[in-house]
């Protein structure tokens, strides 16, 4: 399939700089791929984006005036959540190829709306799935496809986010379920998608329950935003001491970078990156479960809170030949005297006194997102691996399906009863069609 080359990056946070560094590369550059454009309403970050990336590139205010000012073959959509939706449509709409950061969208409509406007435009949409590239769920997921356990009937994955990265997500616009769908949207369609990928089969129905623990009304301070607060010096939600430097420009490098996108482009959109962990106006939950079916009867349980000691998964799957284990912790969160090894665990057989236990270690990544983001950039922006033997290139049904597992939950929660997730299929006019 041909590629898209010359790019647009819409939306100038932390996470679209991942992708225009990868785009500036001077490799990624000699096998074709460009940086051609920047879209954001808010220029002065844009200004701050280009200094953090170390190469000035236009900046337009929307993908009308891109389209209109400069050669651009396709765009990476890194803009806040609850604009997806209606942007990936736009793109296509304007004859662009997309590649969308997850989750693919935050509500039912904004799902219909992608596989509407893909349909139209007989193209196909990329989701930035990092996780299926992490050298642990290459494993797992090739053990999978050996057919070591069978057929999967059921399993768990417990997901730990570390206080610290969880209370990030508690200061800025994740904080609000209009914005992001809550953590069960905007961070566990990662997770739902690798659930989808291992089990191989469509989910169904959700059944879950959620809480606000640790963040919004259970802090004993309140503030507006950290860099102003009374309480900062005692209070274990403010942010580190070194990134709140950066609101005086007395910063290091990250927290440089933090100044350049959001300290000093604070004024003109509004958005404070410092606000309060506490605030009483966070509706999302930090503390979840949920229970999976899918279609071909699997159950699978999975938990998330957003305030533990490290970061990591615990993941078991049941097969009707034997169970398979993983046990992540992220490198830079991992607890001291905790062993440097990753192991997969496969247990086979069928009655007690027969099982065999056969161990996969693997060396720990040290890379952040495990050494995940640089594969995936690369196949989506480059085509650059030949082949997909596990399956990684991901599109608007596993985009949907995901996204929809964390939909289906949150209104499981409000009703208090099992959520039938509705079933999703790629448009036919956009299967092998695009890259």
């Amino acid at each position: 399939m041909a590629a898209s080359r010359r790019y647009a990056v819409v939306g100038t946070g932390i996470r679209g700089l991942m992708f225009a560094r990868m785009l500036i590369d001077p490799q990624t550059r000699r096998r074709g791929g460009d940086l051609v454009g920047l879209v954001d309403v808010n220029r002065k970050r844009v200004r701050g984006f280009c200094e953090c990336l170390g190469e000035s590139v236009p900046g337009f205010g929307s993908l009308a005036e891109l389209c209109g000012s400069t050669d651009v073959d396709g765009v990476i959509i890194a803009s806040p959540d609850d604009t997806h939706a209606s942007l990936i449509a736009e793109a296509f709409d304007l004859g662009l190829e997309v590649v969308a950061e997850k989750p693919m969208a935050t509500t039912r409509e904004g799902v219909a709306q992608i596989l509407e406007a893909e349909r139209r435009a007989g193209r196909r949409l990329r989701v930035g799935f990092n996780m299926r590239f992490m050298p642990v769920a290459q494993k797992l997921k090739a053990l999978l496809l050996e057919g070591v356990i069978g057929e999967v009937v059921s399993g768990s994955m417990d997901w730990m986010v570390d206080r610290t990265h969880g209370m990030d997500y508690f200061r800025r616009w994740h904080s609000q379920m209009s914005r992001s769908g809550g953590l069960l949207v905007h961070k566990a369609s990662h997770h739902f998608d690798l659930l989808n990928w291992f089990v191989d089969d469509r989910p169904a129905a959700v059944s879950a329950m959620g809480s606000l623990q640790s963040f919004g009304p259970r802090g004993p301070y309140r503030g507006e935003r950290c860099s102003t607060c009374p309480h900062t010096g005692v209070c274990e939600g403010a942010m580190p001491s070194t990134l709140l430097a950066a609101a005086s420009g007395q910063d290091d490098a990250e927290g440089s970078q933090l100044r350049k996108l959001y300290y000093d482009a604070e004024h003109e959109d509004g958005y404070i990156r410092d606000r309060c962990v506490f605030r009483p106006d966070i509706d999302i939950y930090d503390n979840m479960s949920v229970l999976i079916r899918y279609a071909a009867g699997a159950q699978i349980a999975y938990s998330l809170n957003a305030a533990n000691p490290y970061e990591g998964f615990v993941l078991s799957l049941v097969g009707r030949e034997g169970r398979i284990e993983a046990h992540v912790v992220f490198h830079e969160t991992r607890p001291a005297g905790m062993p440097d090894v990753q192991s997969v665990r496969v247990v086979l057989g069928r009655a007690r006194g027969g099982a065999r236990l056969r161990i996969e270690d693997m060396p720990i990544e040290t890379e952040v997102h495990d050494g995940a983001d640089g594969p995936m950039m690369r196949r989506l922006l480059l085509g650059e691996e030949m082949g997909d033997a596990l399956g990684q290139e991901a599109g608007s049904a596993e985009g949907a399906r995901s996204a929809l597992i964390g939909i289906c939950a949150n209104e499981s929660i409000a009703a208090k009863r099992e959520v039938a997730v509705p079933d999703v299929a790629a448009p036919a006019a956009a299967v092998g069609v695009g890259r």
